[in-house]
């Protein structure tokens, strides 16, 4: 019986010293990071203009931080066309979860067409993630414009956004969203002096007196009267 008793015992001692090992020699589970593309183009219409913005906006996760963002844009169709590639790292880095809200300028001279946008994720531990989305890049002659577009704090309490803005299709209204995490406001300018002209030279002060000191975002719209839209984007730190 003590034979048979010290059997069991030795058995089950080492089948929980095997199975301890393999524990231990198990390599941990790699979490790899996520790329969500929730936006691109003014209200996701996936359509970009010459000569305008390209908004994109896309949801990161990284249990094991962020390292870095890659992000491509190249011609489907073709290698001959408008390309982009830039890797951000700030104020991504360091960063579990990130909102990577950015406008990419989108030449005059860009030929229209298909393209692909490529979102390569890189945590500390280089990890990679990635997703793709394509587009269209239009060009547009008649799209509402605001040349010599500039956005500036003129004190603690002000900006200053001038310009001038031209409209084929007359001036409908200008939309200034100003964002952040903790503040957002829209101001919406439609003087008498603006509406229905071509051409009107632009000079606002925007009261952000209110608003928290962080880092925001500034989408500048202007509308024309045929329904079309073109959309400036700044960065600000208050």
């Amino acid at each position: 019986m003590k034979n048979k008793l010290m059997k069991v015992w030795v058995g089950g001692l080492l089948a929980a010293t095997f199975l301890f090992s393999c524990k231990k020699d198990e390599a941990p589970v790699m979490e790899s990071p996520a790329v969500i593309i929730k936006e691109i183009g003014a209200n996701n219409s996936k359509v970009a203009y010459t000569g305008n913005d390209l908004h994109l906006d896309a949801e990161i996760i990284a249990s094991r931080k962020i390292a870095g963002i890659k992000l491509q844009i190249t011609l489907a169709e073709t290698t001959y066309g408008w390309d982009f590639l830039k890797t951000y790292t700030t104020p991504y880095a360091g960063l579990k979860n990130a909102d990577f809200h950015e406008h990419i300028d989108v030449p005059e001279n860009a030929r229209a067409g298909t393209y692909t946008l490529l979102i390569i994720v890189t945590d500390e531990l280089g990890e990679k993630t990635q997703s793709k989305i394509d587009f269209q890049v239009i060009r547009d002659l008649s799209l509402p414009r605001i040349t010599e577009a500039s956005l500036k704090a003129t004190s603690n309490s002000t900006l200053n956004l001038s310009g001038v803005i031209q409209a084929t299709n007359k001036i409908a209204k200008l939309v200034v969203e100003v964002q952040s995490s903790a503040w957002t406001r829209e101001f919406v300018y439609t003087d008498a002096a603006m509406i229905d002209q071509s051409t009107f030279r632009l000079n606002k002060d925007i009261d952000v007196s209110s608003a928290p000191a962080g880092h925001y975002h500034i989408n500048v719209t202007v509308f024309d009267k045929a329904g079309k839209q073109a959309l400036y984007a700044f960065h600000l730190d208050r």
